[in-house]
């Protein structure tokens, strides 16, 4: 999916492209020079690129952006973090001269006892280009089906399990969460000796998934790429068949797919006749021409349908952009649409500052969960499975059982819809959420449902704001529920966590486990001057299937401090 999942950093820089365009009508000759774009008359920080080489074996990437951000003061464009265990990176500047003055202030900087060592670098190839060269390894690609169709391409890309019986499906998740947990009871012991001659960890707290109450039809969520159907040659609105990275650029149709309710591919399907009939081209990644990007659409459980296009502003004039919103406008004002935004990207994917552009309809939508009504606008985030979102609720709702005098702490809360929907098993909810617009939304919700009295939601980085937030609890009993993004918890909200002894109780809703190992482990860490407050031990795994007939699962994990947890196993033994 496009990087908006970051639920969820700073610059981010389009792959490099280049111009492949002959300037008539006769056949396009693709590009065969990978370093052509260098040449084009457009910014490409790859031009001003250095490599930094001798990073010590232990860092942070935040403790990276402090070094090079406030301790050097180097003005960087891009730090283009580095693979697991490497000596080396590559920072990228504006001009040749940030770059000589990056040089000059990295190379010989001891830090963490190394000597770090400071070079220009040659510029990335573009990878769309590289790969038409290395076609006779793009066919033995991983993931590769030699004469398959479009359909099953855009299937396997988007629901790969989509031929897979459900209860099959079921069971190898269950393999993919068993290998989490091994992998997570190693880390945990390994830090951790004194758990080792313990029944902690045993395989018994691992719960059965829990399935989807619907398998098919269940996002109300998607972003559809626009570009070209590799067969028909038309302009298309659907899902990419393989990555820019890996070569491709072609969008396949979505009329086949069956993760997707009727009604949005509907709604998708007219913006596709639409874009066809307009004068506008559709977005190129390789040139950065063409207008439009990418298409969003949001669905209700009674069909009330939003709609947010993404267009480029690299060559659309003020005059044409007017002329293409008002065509919009009377295009699709008598359809059954219930809100329409547009919003300008520039020609490296960068959003403008502005928030989407309201064309017509109201500003949000809304949505029944858990008995309470939710109002979502168009770049809030919201789980795309409603069924199964209520699973995932009750099962974390059942951890608050006779804590009614509790307060809850809702770390990276969004537009509130955790924290609201468990307000009736707690006594009060504090809520911490980067998006100030989300906290707009949080805090509107809670209106709505009459919840103003008992919850109140924060905005700032959860790292910057979650201490002075706790102050405000009005219980003793702090239980916690952090919802990160894919990468995981910021280390300092961690550690602010791990100290606060109030917080007995830590409930983790991860999306990518794998990708979040690090926080388990560190949550579980021995004491020490790093590591400050007692810590914290997973004591149940419930895993809840969020997306049938694709891999991927949402994991609860519950920890409790050590001591709790160790008092509680020799009460065991001793029955």
């Amino acid at each position: 999916m496009p990087t908006l999942e970051n639920k969820k950093t700073g610059d981010v820089e389009e792959s490099p492209g280049a111009d492949n365009k002959n300037g008539d009508e006769t056949e396009v000759v693709p590009e065969k020079d990978p370093f052509a774009y260098l040449n084009r008359d457009e910014f490409s920080s790859e031009r001003f690129k250095i490599e930094v080489n001798g990073l010590p074996r232990h860092y942070g990437f935040s403790e990276l952006r402090k070094l090079f951000n406030d301790r050097l003061k180097v003005n960087a464009h891009k730090l283009i973090p580095p693979k697991k265990g490497c000596s080396y990176m590559f920072v990228n500047f504006k001009s040749e001269e940030e770059r000589q003055e990056g040089i000059k202030k990295i190379d010989g900087f001891v830090w963490k006892g190394r000597k770090l060592f400071a070079k220009p670098a040659k510029a990335a190839e573009d990878p769309l280009v590289k790969k038409r060269l290395c076609d006779d390894v793009d066919k033995v690609e991983e993931g590769f089906v030699p004469n398959e169709s479009i359909a099953d391409s855009i299937r396997r890309v988007t629901t790969p399990w989509w031929n897979v019986p459900y209860d099959i499906q079921l069971e190898r998740k269950m393999t993919l969460i068993s290998d989490v947990f091994r992998e997570m009871k190693t880390g945990i012991l390994s830090a951790h000796s004194q758990l080792k001659n313990t029944s902690v960890l045993c395989n018994g707290i691992v719960e059965k998934i829990k399935p989807s109450p619907v398998t098919e039809h269940y996002r109300n969520k998607c972003e559809f790429s626009i570009g070209y159907n590799p067969e028909s040659k038309e302009k298309t609105v659907g899902f990419r068949l393989s990555s820019y990275k890996r070569g491709s650029t072609a969008v396949g149709p979505i009329d086949t797919v069956t993760h997707l309710p009727n009604f949005m591919v509907q709604s998708a399907l007219k913006f596709q006749d639409f874009v066809r009939q307009s004068k506008f081209e559709v977005y190129d990644p390789e040139t950065h021409d063409g207008c439009f990007r990418q298409l969003t659409v949001r669905v209700t459980s009674k069909d009330d349908v939003m709609l947010m296009v993404l267009l480029s502003d690299k060559k659309i004039t003020p005059e044409d952009f007017q002329s293409l919103k008002d065509e919009l406008k009377n295009s699709f004002s008598k359809e059954n649409i219930k809100s329409f935004y547009v919003k300008l990207l520039n020609d490296h994917g960068q959003p403008d500052k502005t928030p989407p552009e309201l064309l017509f309809g109201s500003e949000t939508i809304t949505e029944k969960l858990m008995g309470l009504k939710f109002e979502i606008s168009p770049e809030a985030f919201f789980q795309v499975n409603l069924p199964a979102t209520e699973v995932l609720y009750t099962a974390i709702g059942s951890f608050l059982e006779e804590q009614t005098n509790a307060t809850l702490l809702d770390v990276c809360s969004g537009t509130g819809t955790i924290g609201l929907s468990l307000a009736s098993k707690c006594s009060q909810v504090l809520g911490i959420e980067m998006v100030p617009s989300a906290v707009i939304d949080a805090r509107k919700n809670a209106e709505i449902n009459s919840l103003t009295e008992k919850c109140d939601f924060f905005a700032g980085k959860a790292e910057d704001i979650t201490e002075p937030v706790i102050v405000r609890a009005k219980s003793q009993n702090i239980i916690a529920i952090v919802d990160p993004p894919r990468a995981g918890l910021h280390q300092k909200v961690l550690f602010t966590l791990r100290k606060c002894e109030k917080i007995q109780t830590l409930i983790y809703v991860a999306c990518n486990a794998k990708a979040a190992m690090k926080n388990f482990i560190d949550l579980s860490r021995p004491s020490s001057n790093a590591f400050k407050g007692q810590p914290f031990i997973p004591v149940k795994l419930i895993p809840v299937d969020m997306f049938p007939n694709s891999p991927h699962f949402e994991l609860i994990i519950v920890f409790s401090r050590l001591a709790s947890v160790l008092n509680e196993s020799k009460a065991n033994k001793s029955d």
